[in-house]
């Protein structure tokens, strides 16, 4: 099932958009792993439990939202979404791996100032899963 929009004629969203659109969903991130927390009561909180378990709920949160609705709050309170570029595989491989891939990258602080710099770049997580973030 194809449900993305392709990447034909269509314009990137600019860097700005896109970061705005990052700050706002890691802060519901942020907000959501609160009270996570505090419900599993882990008997010894310690720094890395409370990174992989930020980096669970971004994941669950970034294909949760990018597979049923395109794109998550921050993309669409900023009115950009995902344009897939490549129909031959499953939709939802496609978000997870993007995610997964971001997520790593971002971990990693890999491409993130390349994006910050370079107008209308895509990240090489978009560029490995053959999409792009376009202006709705």
């Amino acid at each position: 099932m194809t449900t993305g929009t392709t990447t034909e004629n269509v314009k990137n969203a600019s860097n700005w958009k896109r970061f705005i659109a990052q700050i706002i969903d890691l802060i519901i991130i942020g907000l959501t792993t609160i009270p996570v927390t505090v419900l599993l009561r882990f008997p010894v909180a310690t720094v890395q439990l409370y990174l992989w378990e930020i980096f669970f709920i971004f994941m669950a949160y970034s294909v949760w939202f990018d597979f049923k609705q395109h794109g998550t709050p921050g993309k669409h309170i900023m009115k950009i979404k995902i344009a897939y570029s490549y129909d031959q595989r499953s939709y939802l491989l496609t978000t997870l791996y993007r995610n997964l891939l971001k997520g790593l990258f971002g971990i990693l602080m890999f491409d993130f100032f390349l994006i910050l710099i370079i107008p209308y770049r895509q990240g090489l997580h978009n560029q490995i899963a053959k999409c792009s973030i376009v202006d709705e």
